[in-house]
């Protein structure tokens, strides 16, 4: 599988939004399928589960709909959100395979650092001690996928903990931040951290759990065999 990643930076959601939809529209057999790393400004979205009376009613967030699959979330600076814009069919993978890799890269990345990360059966995402931190939220058209996965690395989780998680009062939201040390933003490109290299198993940079995330997620897509 020939895969290009584009990193967007910090983007705003609705262009974002808007890019995706048009380049998954206009789409041939033969486009090159892509991975768009990306960070954006506050935001919460709702999915096509999502119930609008499950937002907060004090916040100033932003709402924006969406037509992903799922319920309601929230982005944020310090989330990194990978978008797969993949024809799966050409890929020979299905939708849970696809699925499968996405949140196995999370745990894997979580490996890393010494940190179980688990799955809970029916609910997408990714977990570490019983807290979500990883979410996950697709759509398939013409058998090609688009929205992703976002992985809460070193944010402000209050929005997060102003929503029901996955529909579930009580579920509370957590991050990398909470289990090793993340050194803070010194970003000179779109609010990224540059510093691609970990300097301890304890010690590292948002942008160099984004690199790991990265090349695992690759190796996993780009594998002859698929993650069944």
């Amino acid at each position: 599988m020939q895969l290009q990643v584009v990193d967007l930076g910090l983007q705003p959601y609705a262009e974002v939004l808007s890019q995706m939809q048009q380049y998954t529209k206009q789409r041939t057999f033969d486009t090159c399928d892509q991975i768009w790393r990306v960070q954006h400004p506050a935001v919460y979205t709702t999915g096509q589960a999502g119930r609008i009376d499950d937002l907060p009613t004090t916040s100033s967030v932003p709402v924006i709909k969406t037509d992903r699959g799922g319920q309601i979330t929230y982005h944020g600076p310090g989330q990194v959100i990978f978008y797969i814009l993949i024809n799966l069919p050409r890929s020979n993978l299905k939708l849970k395979q696809l699925i499968n890799i996405l949140q196995q890269s999370v745990i894997e990345v979580l490996a890393n650092f010494n940190i179980t990360g688990t799955l809970i059966p029916n609910l997408p995402g990714v977990y570490v001690d019983g807290k979500k931190i990883a979410q996950l939220g697709l759509r398939v058209a013409k058998g090609c996928s688009y929205h992703g996965i976002s992985f809460n690395i070193d944010m402000d989780l209050q929005p997060l903990t102003a929503i029901k998680i996955c529909g579930i009062k009580d579920m509370q939201p957590t991050q990398l931040a909470e289990y090793i040390k993340i050194n803070p933003a010194t970003s000179q490109n779109n609010n990224y951290i540059n510093n691609n290299s970990v300097i301890n198993p304890g010690i590292t940079t948002l942008n160099a759990v984004a690199n790991i995330w990265q090349a695992l997620l690759l190796q996993a897509l780009s594998a002859s065999n698929p993650i069944q």
